[in-house]
Formats: structure tokens, sequence, C-alpha cells
């Protein structure tokens, strides 16, 4: 009984001493990546831009008694120009040829 509890001890001991180096082993790799690599993490950042879609939830036509349609759910898109990142974009040679919408759009950050 004596030899069982001894063993019993060093498998808890074991499995103890594996949770802490696990533990260690995602430490050294969340340091890595925050303190080591962290300029290289923060410039990526600087570098992009952000989107927000918002698709909201079909809610149905809206019909009369007489069945005649009143409101009809159609998909409606927003796009919204940052005049400084555009202008840069023009000047960088990345907008090669606009539409004639997005021509009148550039015209407008010319002004500004």
């Amino acid at each position: 009984m004596n030899r069982r509890h001894i063993t019993s001890r060093v498998r808890i001991q074991l499995l103890g001493l594996l949770m802490l180096m696990g533990v260690g082993a995602l430490g050294l790799k969340l340091w890595w990546i925050q303190v080591a690599h962290g300029q290289e993490w923060t410039s990526q950042l600087r570098g992009s831009s952000q989107a927000t879609v918002r698709i909201p939830s079909v809610r149905g036509e809206i019909k009369d008694r007489n069945g005649l349609t009143l409101v009809q759910n159609r998909a409606s898109y927003e796009v919204d120009f940052i005049c400084r990142k555009w202008s840069k974009a023009i000047a960088n040679g990345l907008v090669t040829r606009p539409s004639p919408s997005i021509e009148r759009l550039s015209m407008e950050c010319r002004k500004t």
C-alpha cells in the first residue's frame, strides 16, 4: 500500500509538471508574439483599413387590402470615401480607370 501511495503521488506530480510546462509554453508564445514581434504587428495594423458591413434582416412586403404591393425590400449599398486616402491612391497609381460616379467623388475630394 505504501508503494502504491508513492506511485500515485509521483503520477500526480508528473501531471502537475506537465500542466505547468504547458502553461509556461503558452506564456512564452504569448510573450514572443506580443513583445518580441509587437512592432511588426503594429506596423501591419497601421497599414490596414476597416470596413463595416451591416445587412439588416428582411422584413417582407407590405400590401394593401387589394393585394397591391406598397413597400418592397431591396438591397441598397453605401460606400464612404475618405478623401485623403482616395487622393493618395490616385497619386500612387492604384486607381487607373474609375467609373464616372467615382470620378465625380474624386473631383469633390480634390476641392477639399
